[in-house]
């Protein structure tokens, strides 16, 4: 098979094509329909930065550094804090992730929050010992393994 100039490609769409041919016109309408979109400006914002504000959404809630956290519970343990305020202070965003950890902490020290924020603040200490940057989540991890090792030497 020989293209010679001006002869259509085989499979492409020529406009003596379309124009014989409803569902082919409806393809090429689509296409540069398609490439129009992908030239023209990116879309904007829906809803403007004060309102995402006023919902809360912006900017993003950060978490909890472990040095922040650090910080919070020698404040919880100095007022003799119970578990409503300590997973207020520690967890203001309500990230699921860090309301499970607590969660998992507070088991088996639910009639002695004191206690567990001694525990957390061993996790805090050791996670800031691996790394400056550490999060809340890495220092309730550590305060769990931590507990765990605890609860082993008292067997």
């Amino acid at each position: 098979m020989s293209l010679r100039p001006g002869h259509p490609i085989p499979g492409s769409c020529t406009k003596r094509a379309a124009a014989r041919s409803p569902a082919i016109a409806a393809l090429v309408r689509a296409k540069r329909a398609r490439q129009a979109e992908a030239t023209s400006e990116p879309p904007r914002l829906a809803a403007p930065l004060a309102s995402l504000e006023a919902l809360g959404l912006w900017p993003l809630p950060v978490a909890l550094s472990a040095r922040q956290a650090l910080e919070r519970v020698q404040e919880l343990r100095r007022v003799n804090a119970q578990w409503p305020d300590i997973g207020q202070s520690l967890n203001p965003n309500e990230d699921a992730k860090t309301r499970d950890l607590l969660l998992e902490l507070r088991g088996p020290y639910l009639f002695a929050p004191h206690v567990a924020l001694n525990v957390l603040q061993i996790g805090c200490e050791r996670a800031l010992a691996i790394s400056g940057a550490a999060t809340l989540q890495q220092a309730l991890r550590d305060a769990l393994r931590a507990d765990e090792r605890l609860a082993d030497r008292e067997r």
